[in-house]
């Protein structure tokens, strides 16, 4: 032993040739010479451990070659912190994940934030570049630093999708970077990133078709929009949109110069336009029209101005599907004039109408085509405002205007054979005096076949319309052959001191389930009983019924019970050819 203090249990536990080498190193050299065997012994277990791994079922029965298929289908989460365990289970999948460019462009397509990048998260996303190699990329980045657009420009053939958002320094940069060509972009995404110390004007972002021959998609704010003309014809998708920073209303765009834009998108498929906060908007169509023979759906969420005024202009195919979405008081301030355009298609063609009127006078207009919708629009209503939750007087008052409107924007004639009317649950205490405009919603459509509504009572509702007899001594909608009804028995059953309640609706004691449920058949009948003569008999006639909440009442036994009882009502007499009566959960 070459020191007394080194105990003999110690050294019992190495091997014999460890223990001779021991005995010949001086005590100042023990610790040197123990720790190079450490190191030793350490790099040994480790080649062990690969040995172990890499004879793993996995390893020993998979060829490599399908090892690295499965890596490729990875799609590996940079949101989670472990995105990266599966480089850490053993050599052979860490060397197999480095030769692998799909598991790293799907590494690079997570959005990445480069604000304040540091250098070494700099070298780390150059390391991920490398490693894709010659696989297209698609790149999401939040702020674009000098030395970011240096490692993207290496790999710039390769960039397929480009998403942007930045100051104005940040997008100057952008144009460098496509000025130095990506042949392979097919989509490019702007964002403006506002920066209170950076008051300038948006750089416009250079879009030349010999920078960009491949670019088909194209997001970016209005205030930057600069497209080279022979660029406009290739894109299928535009979405322009508007920024409200202070910088960028101070350089909006003219509506004449979108117009330029739009007008030579021969090719475009898609379009979407959001607060562009245009100058000269003018106050209805006039200009030359601007014809997009390829579109096929236009989507607005702009003020009220810009949208009768661009439907004017605009000549579109009878298959594209319009959606208006604002905070407009009225759905006729989205339209435009009937004189401006009087063959707006998505009105004039249309077969079908669905109109919807929620609790909070949020309104729904759509229109359909043979079953392709041609038109969504939404509107918060004319009562609506931030706050509480509106009155019942406010609501009602929303519903029985947007009723009137729908009547005058689809005057007759109109082709429309289909309406669906959902109300909202207050809407159940409606009293006669709003009746006219109901009278008139059914009167715009003549031609009427399916009627599908909500109802409550069968007396104060659109339903009750049915049975009215009109001046020229026949019944509204003299050719309904359909005739669905969504019941609601909470709405006619209300609490005493629910806050729906109008103080014009005198106290009713509460009925239960099986009662309102009977009056509400007896309604039924009583009006297609009325018409009989004078109108042709139903084909159909289907409700289904929708309680209230916490509701425990047994509707699909109910539901039976009521169906049997038109039956006898209305079915031996020949009215009505099917009836069908079923509980909300029942329904299909």
């Amino acid at each position: 032993m070459p020191c007394a203090y080194i105990e003999e249990t110690q050294v019992s536990l190495l091997s014999s040739e460890d223990r001779t080498n021991l005995a010949f190193v001086s005590p100042s050299k023990i610790q040197e010479w123990t720790l190079a065997k450490i190191e030793d012994y350490t790099n040994r277990i480790e080649a062990l451990k690969a040995v172990h791994n890499s004879a793993a079922a996995i390893n020993r029965k998979l060829p490599r070659d399908v090892l690295l298929e499965v890596f490729s289908q990875l799609k590996p989460d940079r949101r989670s912190a472990g995105w990266y365990d599966v480089l850490h289970v053993c050599r052979l999948w860490r060397l197999l994940l480095f030769r692998c460019p799909a598991f790293w462009t799907d590494v690079l397509r997570a959005p990445r934030d480069l604000v304040g990048v540091t250098e070494r998260s700099m070298a780390r996303l150059t390391h991920f570049l490398d490693l894709a190699r010659t696989r297209p990329l698609e790149l999401s980045v939040i702020g674009l630093p000098q030395s970011a657009a240096r490692a993207l420009s290496s790999h710039a053939r390769h960039i397929v999708v480009l998403e942007v958002e930045g100051n104005q320094r940040d997008l100057a940069l952008l144009n460098s970077l496509i000025d130095a060509g990506l042949p392979l972009l097919k989509r490019l995404s702007v964002a403006h990133r506002c920066d209170t110390r950076n008051t300038r004007a948006l750089p416009p972002i250079q879009l030349g078709y010999d920078k960009l021959p491949c670019l088909r998609s194209l997001k970016m704010p209005s205030q930057s929009s600069y497209i080279m003309s022979h660029t406009f014809a290739r894109l299928s998708h535009i979405e322009l949109y508007g920024c409200r920073c202070r910088s960028c209303q101070a350089s909006s765009v003219t509506y004449s110069h979108m117009r330029y834009t739009l007008g030579r998108c021969s090719a475009l498929e898609t379009l979407e336009l959001t607060d562009l906060c245009l100058k000269d908007l003018p106050s209805c169509g006039g200009y030359d029209t601007v014809r997009l023979p390829s579109l096929r759906r236009l989507d607005v969420w702009d003020d009220p101005g810009l949208m009768p005024a661009l439907l004017a202009d605009l000549s579109l195919p009878k298959t594209c599907f319009v959606s208006l979405n604002r905070a407009a008081t009225t759905f006729e301030s989205m339209l435009p004039e009937p004189e401006d355009c009087p063959q707006f298609y998505p009105v004039k063609f249309a077969d079908k109408v669905v109109v919807e009127f929620d609790a909070e006078e949020y309104a729904t207009l759509r229109t359909y085509a043979k079953d392709s919708q041609l038109l969504h629009m939404e509107s918060p209503g004319p009562f609506r405002s931030e706050g509480p939750m509106p009155s019942f007087s406010g609501c009602e008052s929303s519903f029985f205007q947007l009723v009137l409107q729908v009547a005058d924007i689809f005057a007759p004639p109109n082709d429309v054979t289909a309406l669906t009317l959902r109300t909202a649950p207050p809407l159940g205490d409606t009293i006669g005096t709003h009746s006219v405009a109901l009278r008139k919603l059914l009167g715009a459509f003549p031609r009427l076949f399916c009627l599908d509504t909500t109802a409550y009572d069968g007396k104060t509702d659109l339903l009750s319309t049915l049975g009215e007899v009109l001046d020229i001594g026949l019944y509204h909608c003299p050719f309904l052959l359909e005739l669905r009804v969504r019941w609601r028995y909470q709405i006619i059953n209300p609490n005493r001191d629910s806050h729906w309640l109008s103080p014009k609706v005198p106290y009713v004691p509460r009925r239960t389930g099986p009662q309102a449920l009977g009056d509400f058949c007896d309604a039924i009948a009583s009006i297609i009983k009325r018409r009989a003569g004078r109108a042709g008999p139903l084909c159909t006639l289907s409700v289904t019924i929708v309680p209230g909440d916490d509701d425990e009442l047994p509707w699909t036994e109910l539901a039976k019970r009521a169906e049997a009882r038109l039956q006898e009502e209305l079915g031996f007499t020949k009215l009505v050819h099917r009836i069908d009566v079923s509980y909300a959960t029942d329904a299909s």
